[in-house]
C-alpha cells in the first residue's frame, strides 16, 4: 500500500513554481537513460531505447523494481544533489523546509526521518535528482540501465552477463542507500517475452522506429560534379551532358544543397527565388559558402533589436552562455548515451563529469572570451571521449577542421557545414541577420548562425556520424585524399549514405522543451532562431 501526503493547497502552489524554476537547471543535466517526470520524455521512449539495445544485440535484460523507493530515500542526499545544480541559499533552505514538513496521519502530526512524499509536485523531480546518482554509477561500470522512476531495465547480451549486471546492480543500488524488490527483480530474456511499463517485450515486438515527421517537401542534393539543375514541364532535373541523373516534380522540392561544380539554370534559379525554397552551396569537399533564399521578412525592428544585442555585453554573455550550457549538456548526453557499450565506459563517463564541471565553470565567466575558451576546452575533452565510441578500425585524433584528415572528421565537416546552412536559413525566416552572432561575433563567418548549430551539433550530426560509423554504413576507408590541402574528402557513395542518414536525423521527432511539445530537429532549429527574446517577438512561435 503506497501513502500518499497531499500538501495544502499554499504549499502546491510554491512547490509547482519550485518545479517549474528547477527542472530549467536540473533536466538538461539527467543522463539521457531516464524518462520519468521529464518534460518531452514518455514510456514510449523508454520502450524505443530498450528495442534499439534489443537490435543492437542485447539478448538478455534484468528487470528490476526498488522497494519504497519515495519512502527510503536519504533526504540529505537529495538536498546535496540539488546543491550541485542550484547555487541559491534561500532555495535550497525552502527545499529543506518542505522536505521536512511534518504530516497528519491517523490523527495525529507525524515527521519522518527519512524519505520524501508522495503526492507532492515536487518529489518526483526530487526523485530523480537521487536516482541520477545510481544511473551513472551503473554507466560507469558499464552496465547503462533504462529507468522509469523506480522501474528498471538492464539490457545485456547473454544470461551469464546477466548475472553479473544484477549483482552489479544489486551492489550500486544498497551503495545509495536503497534495496530492490526481491518478488519484481529478475533475469529475463527477449526471446521468451517480459513486460515492461505496460509494454510486451517478445522477439523482435515492439519494432525499434524513430518517430519521424513526413515532410510535404524534401531535401535536394546535388553533388555529381559537372551536373546541372533546371526547370522543365513541372520538374526539377538533374543533367550532365545530354544524360537525366533525376527527375522530380517541383512540388516536392523544399530545399537543394549543391556541392561544388553543379549549375543552377536561370529557369531554376527564378523557381527557387520565386517559392522561397533556399539554395545552399557547399564546396566539393562540404565546406559551406552561402546560401540563396528568396525571402525577404520586413525585419527592421528585429534587426535593430539584434544589432543593439549585439553590442550589450551583458546581454550577449547571458544568451552565449545558455548557447555554451546547452552544448556541453547534449555532448555530456551523447557519451552518457553509448558509454555502457564503448572500449572503456569508465573512462567515458569521467570525461561526463569532466564537461558537468566545466559546465559549472562557463557560469563563472565573465566576457564571451573566457566563455569560448571554456568551450573549447570541453569541446576537446568530448572529442578525446567521443573516439573511445568509436568501433575499432576508425581512426579519430580529435576535431581536424581544415582539412579534414579521416573518415570521422570529413563526416563531421560536411555535417557542420550543412547544418550551417540550414541554420542560416532559421535566423533570415526569424527576420535576423545571420551573420551577427552573440556567442561567435568576430565578423568574419555567419555568426548567428554557428550560434544556433552549436547545441545542436551534437544530438544531430553526431550522433548520425555515430551510427554511421557503428552500423558501418560509412566505411573507415571510404574516403579519398584530397591532393589541394594534403586532407581527405568522403567517396561518393559515403557522402550519399552519411546525407541520407542525416536528413532522416532532421525530420526526427523529440521532446522540444521551450514549447513542451514534440516537434523535429529542422523544426527546432527554426524555433530557436526566435528564441533570444528581446531579439523577436514569441508571438511568431509555433
Amino acid at each position: 500500500m503506497r501513502r500518499l501526503q497531499i500538501p495544502t493547497v499554499a504549499d502546491r502552489v510554491v512547490e509547482r513554481c519550485l518545479v517549474d524554476t528547477l527542472t530549467d537547471l536540473t533536466d538538461p543535466w539527467f543522463t539521457p537513460w531516464s524518462f520519468a517526470y521529464r518534460p518531452g520524455m514518455s514510456v514510449t521512449d523508454a520502450h524505443r531505447l530498450l528495442a534499439a539495445e534489443r537490435d543492437g544485440g542485447a539478448t538478455h535484460v534484468v528487470r528490476a523494481d526498488l522497494r519504497d523507493c519515495f519512502d527510503t530515500l536519504d533526504r540529505s542526499r537529495v538536498i546535496a544533489a540539488l546543491a550541485e545544480r542550484v547555487d541559491d541559499h534561500a532555495l535550497l533552505a525552502l527545499v529543506r523546509r518542505l522536505c521536512a514538513r511534518p504530516a497528519w496521519w491517523r490523527g495525529s502530526l507525524r515527521t519522518a526521518d527519512r524519505g520524501i512524499a508522495q503526492g507532492s509536485p515536487l518529489s518526483p523531480l526530487l526523485c530523480n535528482l537521487y536516482l541520477d546518482i545510481l544511473d551513472r554509477s551503473l554507466i560507469r561500470r558499464g552496465w547503462p540501465t533504462v529507468r522509469f522512476a523506480d522501474d528498471l531495465a538492464l539490457p545485456v547480451t547473454g544470461a551469464q552477463v546477466a548475472e553479473r549486471a544484477l549483482r552489479c546492480l544489486r551492489q550500486e543500488v544498497t551503495r545509495v542507500g536503497l534495496e530492490l524488490h526481491p518478488d519484481k527483480t529478475e533475469v529475463m530474456s527477449f526471446a521468451e517475452g517480459f513486460a515492461f511499463l505496460g509494454g510486451d517485450f517478445a522477439g523482435p515486438y515492439p519494432e525499434h522506429t524513430e518517430p519521424r515527421q513526413q515532410p510535404d517537401r524534401r531535401t535536394l542534393y546535388v553533388g555529381r560534379q559537372g551536373s546541372s539543375v533546371h526547370l522543365a514541364k513541372g520538374k526539377l532535373l538533374v543533367s550532365r551532358g545530354k544524360d537525366e541523373l533525376l527527375a522530380v516534380p517541383q512540388s516536392q522540392v523544399g530545399r537543394i544543397t549543391l556541392f561544388g561544380a553543379v549549375g543552377l539554370s536561370c529557369a531554376a534559379r527564378a523557381h527557387t527565388l520565386y517559392h522561397d525554397i533556399p539554395v545552399v552551396l557547399l564546396s566539393r569537399r562540404g565546406h559551406y559558402l552561402g546560401r540563396l533564399d528568396g525571402s525577404e521578412p520586413e525585419a527592421t525592428t528585429a534587426r535593430r533589436r539584434q544589432y543593439a544585442a549585439s553590442t550589450d555585453d551583458t546581454y550577449r554573455l547571458g544568451i552565449a552562455t545558455a548557447i555554451v550550457l546547452g552544448k556541453i549538456a547534449n555532448q555530456r548526453a551523447l557519451l552518457l548515451r553509448y558509454a555502457g557499450r564503448s572500449r572503456d565506459p569508465e573512462s567515458v563517463a569521467r570525461a561526463a563529469d569532466d564537461l558537468d564541471r566545466y559546465a559549472r565553470l562557463a557560469l563563472h565567466a565573465e566576457d564571451c572570451d573566457q566563455l569560448l575558451g571554456m568551450e573549447g576546452v570541453s569541446a576537446r575533452r568530448y572529442f578525446e571521449a567521443l573516439a573511445m565510441l568509436l568501433p575499432e578500425g576508425y581512426v579519430f585524433p580529435g576535431r581536424r577542421r581544415r582539412p579534414p584528415t579521416d573518415v570521422v572528421n570529413a563526416m563531421l565537416s560536411l555535417g557542420y557545414a550543412c547544418l550551417t546552412g540550414e541554420a542560416t536559413g532559421a535566423a533570415a525566416a526569424a527576420g535576423l541577420d545571420p551573420g551577427i552572432g552573440l556567442l561567435h561575433a568576430d565578423g568574419d563567418r555567419p555568426g548567428l548562425a554557428l550560434d544556433l548549430v552549436e547545441e545542436f551539433r551534437p544530438v544531430i550530426v553526431d550522433t548520425v556520424m555515430l551510427g554511421c560509423a557503428r552500423r558501418g554504413t560509412v566505411p573507415a576507408d571510404a574516403t579519398r585524399p584530397d591532393p589541394e590541402n594534403r586532407g581527405v574528402y568522403l567517396t561518393e557513395a559515403a557522402r550519399i549514405a552519411f546525407l541520407e542518414q542525416l536528413e532522416l536525423r532532421m525530420l526526427t521527432l523529440f521532446g522540444y522543451t521551450p514549447t513542451r511539445s514534440r516537434v523535429s530537429y529542422r523544426r527546432a532549429l527554426h524555433l530557436q532562431a526566435r528564441q533570444p527574446l528581446p531579439l523577436t517577438s514569441r508571438t511568431s512561435v509555433g
